[in-house]
């Protein structure tokens, strides 16, 4: 291994600044790096490492429960209302609520459904 001081020292004949000494350091770790192709990180498709990818995977998973849905009362009893045969504008107008509100429900929540608790 090279010591780069040293090497400072006799091109130069003077002891290198910290700044200097900084930036061949660096440079050294760059030579390194490219004739050892493994010192580098590995990179994904995106340009992420992989210890980086693994994180980001378990924050996703924090993030996006995967177990059943629980729903709001109101889509419960949206819910409860289109098992008993009501249409929808039937139930908006038992809700006192628009017709696109009911809709948006049950696209989001796939009404109806069997075995659902609302939210308490």
């Amino acid at each position: 291994m090279v010591n780069i001081c040293d090497t400072f020292t006799r091109l130069y004949g003077r002891k290198p600044s910290p700044s200097e000494l900084a930036q061949m350091m660096r440079m050294k770790a760059e030579q390194d790096a490219f004739k050892n192709a493994a010192m580098k990180p590995k990179l994904g498709a995106m340009g992420i490492s992989g210890p980086s990818q693994e994180r980001s995977k378990i924050a996703a998973a924090k993030r996006h429960p995967q177990g059943a849905r629980v729903i709001p009362q109101r889509a419960c009893i949206i819910n409860n209302l289109l098992a008993l045969g009501l249409l929808v504008d039937e139930i908006a107008e038992a809700l006192y609520l628009d017709e696109g509100k009911i809709k948006d429900d049950i696209a989001k929540f796939k009404l109806p459904r069997r075995g659902l608790k609302p939210k308490r």
